[in-house]
């Protein structure tokens, strides 16, 4: 016997296939779901012995069934989420993807993923790894150049079923890096009177104002300079490393302490 999603069924027929090999015959099963089958432990040997399925030496009990459970499955698996997805800045290296159900492990590998670049130059996958329930990360170069990439998996990819990756998302998933545009602003130094030697506090405020959240790690650096704009003869003085991104509009702050180096009596920047 069965019981399934829309009750239960008999078997119809049954079939020796000899060895003790039986093959039980039921009505077709179209409906997806769980299926739990039975085989009765009234069922006897030759001998005219039950079941003993839990082996206590007394058969027959309703212990002594045999049960197993098969899932129907024939929808195929699709992908529900990806990140980043929209607009994003800085260096992206990785796509994480969520599955609508579990991927069979043995039909996903980098060679089922296409990464186009906004060229539509091709974009090596490094890798591709399951990081928790149902998401993929698949990993590759960091991409800074802006513009729309692509991210195209194979139909190849199924789930434990055997079903196909849906058609629908086998359609690229997209992200658009746009460039970065960090605004600084409030520039202070403790003294304007600069001596060689001298510890100098300076300190200032960063803004995201690039339109999307920044990802990734930048730098900012203080110079010395004759020039109220950088160029090559400009003496670095320090430089702060931030990670972690930036969300839209947020704001930070630095201070650094620097020490001048030797330079000519005059007007520096």
């Amino acid at each position: 016997s069965v019981s399934g999603p829309l009750g239960a069924a008999q078997a119809t027929g049954l079939v020796d296939l000899g060895g003790g090999n039986f093959s039980a015959i039921f009505p077709a099963f179209t409906e997806n779901g769980i299926y739990h089958f039975t085989v009765s432990p009234n069922l006897v040997d030759t001998e005219g012995f039950q079941l003993d399925q839990n082996v206590n030496g007394i058969p027959g009990e309703p212990d002594d069934a045999y049960n197993f459970t098969l899932i129907l499955d024939t929808i195929p698996p699709r992908i529900t989420h990806h990140e980043p997805e929209g607009d994003v800045a800085g260096t992206v290296s990785s796509m994480d993807v969520w599955f609508s159900e579990e991927i069979d492990t043995n039909t996903i590998n980098t060679a089922c993923v296409t990464i186009r670049n906004p060229t539509n130059a091709t974009v090596a996958v490094t890798g591709v790894a399951q990081v928790g329930l149902n998401r993929w990360r698949i990993s590759f170069p960091g991409q800074t150049a802006t513009g729309t990439y692509q991210v195209s998996i194979s139909t190849n990819v199924t789930d434990l079923a055997g079903n196909p990756l849906s058609t629908l998302s086998s359609q690229p998933s997209t992200f658009n890096i746009v460039p970065v545009n960090l605004q600084l602003s409030d520039v202070t130094v403790s003294t304007n009177q600069l001596t060689a030697g001298d510890a100098v506090t300076m300190s200032w405020t960063g803004r995201n104002a690039t339109g999307a959240p920044l990802l990734g790690s930048w730098t900012d650096a203080v110079y010395l300079s004759v020039s109220n704009r950088w160029n090559i003869q400009a003496v670095q003085l320090a430089s702060v490393l931030h990670t972690n991104g930036l969300a839209l509009n947020e704001v930070y702050t630095n201070t650094v302490t620097v020490f001048i180096p030797g330079a000519l009596p005059g007007n520096y920047y």
